[in-house]
């Protein structure tokens, strides 16, 4: 048994170093309310179209007279707006830069769909809330990076290096998300070193909330290379038991706690059997 938790542990140091994929894409959007002379319409059919490559999306505007457009790969828009009873309304040569979220409204005139009005003028405006995220995307990009280096050093075990850009991820990260996975990958990396004290001090965090379940799949594999296996399949049941919204790897989850004698849950809540 001894040799299948050596195994596992391994095999979550290099899968707990996997690039950083957090969601920080390159995309942008587009949004913005249709109205006429008396306020804001639903039901309005809103198509936008990649002038380069005549790719069209279609959404209609809600109750409020909304309609957006996420995930928009950069290039240049057009923008359509028909209902039946209002003169359609096109807009093109909208600009979408890398993560770059628009605001367009356009207002309908009373007329026969086939008739056609055709906007220029002023550019859409950007979204002030979203005016910085081109500068938090290379803070993130940077952050990923040294995420990435810190796989590719474990790899060359070079686990000094890889302690070094994890921390200075930890320390920079502008999220509770990115944190814990710098957190909990610096933990490893320390179990790693045989640093085991110093990687349980790492994955010691006040008031964990949502992230309890994952710290405890840590400080398990921690314990496990430490070799206190009943400590390891106690914060293995713990992380199992209280990961109610998916947020750990049940599977890998479950396999541990069978490597180390217990039952995963459902089951009897004394699952935990003496690891021998």
């Amino acid at each position: 048994m001894r040799v299948g938790a050596t195994l596992v542990f391994g095999a979550v140091l290099v899968l707990a170093l996997s690039p950083f994929a957090a969601g920080q894409g390159f995309q942008g959007g587009v949004r913005g309310s249709i109205k006429d002379s008396g306020g804001v319409i639903p039901g309005v059919e809103v198509t936008l179209t990649n002038q380069q490559t005549n790719l069209k999306r279609s959404t209609v505007t809600n109750e409020r007279g909304e309609y957006a457009f996420a995930n928009v790969d950069p290039g240049t828009y057009a923008v359509k707006a028909i209902l039946q009873g209002y003169k359609a309304v096109d807009r093109g040569d909208i600009r979408v830069a890398t993560q770059s979220f628009l605001v367009l409204d356009l207002t309908l005139e009373v007329g026969a769909i086939s008739e056609s009005v055709t906007v220029t003028g002023e550019s859409p405006l950007i979204e002030t809330a979203n005016a910085s995220l081109s500068q938090k995307a290379a803070a993130y990009g940077e952050l990923g990076r040294l995420l990435m280096a810190a796989k590719f050093q474990v790899e060359a075990n070079e686990l000094d290096k890889a302690a070094a850009s994890l921390k200075t991820v930890m320390d920079g990260a502008p999220d509770n998300e990115l944190r814990l996975i710098a957190r909990t990958r610096l933990a490893r990396v320390q179990a790693a070193q045989g640093k085991y004290d110093e990687a349980l001090a790492t994955l010691k965090v006040e008031q964990p909330g949502e992230f309890a379940p994952r710290l405890a799949d840590a400080r398990g594999d921690v314990l496990l290379a430490k070799g206190d296996r009943a400590g390891a399949l106690r914060e293995y049941l713990a992380a199992r038991t209280g990961d109610a919204d998916g947020r750990v790897d049940t599977e890998l989850l479950d396999l541990k706690i069978r490597d180390l004698g217990g039952t995963p849950p459902p089951g009897s809540e004394n699952s935990i059997a003496e690891a021998s």
